[in-house]
């Protein structure tokens, strides 16, 4: 067992929240002593999820630093201030921790990068940091890119990293795809583990459902953000093969989260919209949509998902609710490790003829009920814990590149 330390310098988002929590019950459950550094109210947040989980025997485990967490309008300004000085706070972390404390960054600030990695290499500091959508834009030619992600470019692909430098990525199909961009060398610092995940705050089984639309349709539900770059082509594409099928009140379609486009777009073509006053919900208000649809569609290109993990593929499953979806290397990630969850397709023309059988045969989603159970127990992050901790083991000395 080693002495482990969790740095928030970010704090934002329930699924962010979800994140730091399952790295601490991951690391308490398989070690005596961990610091957690974030800010008053994160650390607050954390202890309620601990609670709900059945793990407060883990607090008396853990000690909590208070840190400072930059807030303040999302603009760009902003943006650049609060990743700058979580930059200058991470890397005074880093410089006054005991030389034989892990540390764990629960969030990829590429500011942070460059000074982290000096700091590792010249103190020997053993620093693991957790990373996520920010990957993605290793695929983007550089011409396309803003500064700080030319930056990320610049030190995994040029950088020499500390030996006790690592990286850590959720799931083995990003881990295969960062292989076909980076060398070998820079490799070995990556490790991979499933995305840990839990039902944060909420009780499903509490959930009051209303009276959705037509009795005998099926309805889906679109997770997650819906724009250009996430699927609104798709979704008009699908529309118009089921137009057929949805006149007859066989199929209804619901978008659920904030519209970032004219709703016209897809009222036109018979699509509802949940979120009438297009607002951003609750994690109660956006659970409760969920939980009224009987499948949840994630109508990504099939070239998303390859460098980042999809929060809205485990709130369907949390929600004990079938995905339909093309297929993208995640998506087929998870479903080859669990068993299928759903429905992946090729096509959109595959995907529509998979809904109108559904839509004709309405106890079709009950083929998934039985799995659901499982995949749940395997993401909750205690069952994740030991292959956590291996990681931590295996990756404290790195090769010497």
């Amino acid at each position: 067992m080693r002495n482990v330390a969790i740095i928030d310098t970010n704090s934002t988002g329930a699924d962010h929240e979800i994140i730091n929590a399952s790295l601490l019950i991951m690391t308490a459950e398989t070690n005596n002593q961990v610091l957690y550094y974030a800010s008053r109210a994160s650390i607050e947040n954390i202890k309620g999820h601990l609670i709900n989980q059945g793990k407060a025997d883990l607090l008396e485990r853990v000690v909590f630093k208070n840190t400072y967490v930059f807030t303040g309008k999302k603009t760009y300004y902003n943006y650049l201030i609060k990743i700058f000085i979580a930059a200058l706070i991470n890397t005074r972390i880093a410089l006054f921790a005991k030389k034989d404390t892990y540390l764990i960054y629960n969030f990829n600030n590429i500011i942070s990068l460059f000074p982290l990695n000096l700091v590792s290499k010249l103190f020997n500091k053993k620093i693991l940091m957790c990373c996520h959508a920010e990957l993605e834009a290793l695929m983007i030619p550089s011409s396309k890119k803003r500064w700080n992600f030319r930056a990320q470019d610049s030190f995994f692909k040029n950088s020499k990293i500390s030996e006790s430098m690592n990286f850590l990525v959720f799931g083995d199909s990003i881990l295969d795809n960062l292989s076909k961009i980076l060398p070998e060398k820079k490799m070995l610092h990556f490790k991979a583990i499933t995305h840990p995940y839990f039902l944060a705050d909420v009780s499903l089984e509490d959930l009051s459902k209303e009276n959705l639309g037509g009795k005998d349709a099926i309805k889906i539900g679109i997770a997650g953000i819906l724009d250009q770059n996430k699927g609104l082509n798709n979704l008009l594409e699908l529309v118009k093969l089921l137009k057929p099928t949805m006149d007859q009140g066989l199929v209804e379609i619901y978008t659920i989260s904030r519209l970032k486009f004219d709703k016209k777009i897809v009222l036109d073509l018979g699509v509802k919209i949940y979120n009438t006053e297009n607002k951003f919900y609750s994690r109660q208000e956006y659970l409760n949509a969920i939980h009224q649809m009987n499948y949840i569609y994630l109508p990504y290109d099939r070239d998303r998902y390859k460098l980042t993990a999809s929060g809205a593929v485990f709130e369907g499953i949390f929600s004990k609710k079938p995905i339909l979806a093309l297929r993208n290397d995640y998506f087929d990630f998870l479903f080859n490790t669990y068993g299928n969850f759903g429905y992946l397709h090729e096509t959109n023309e595959e995907l529509a003829s998979t809904i109108v059988n559904a839509a004709n045969n309405k106890s079709q989603n009950d083929l998934f009920d039985l799995k659901f159970p499982e995949i749940k127990e395997r993401l909750h992050p205690s069952f994740l814990a030991y292959d956590f901790n291996n990681i931590i083991n295996t990756s404290y000395l790195a090769p010497n590149l």
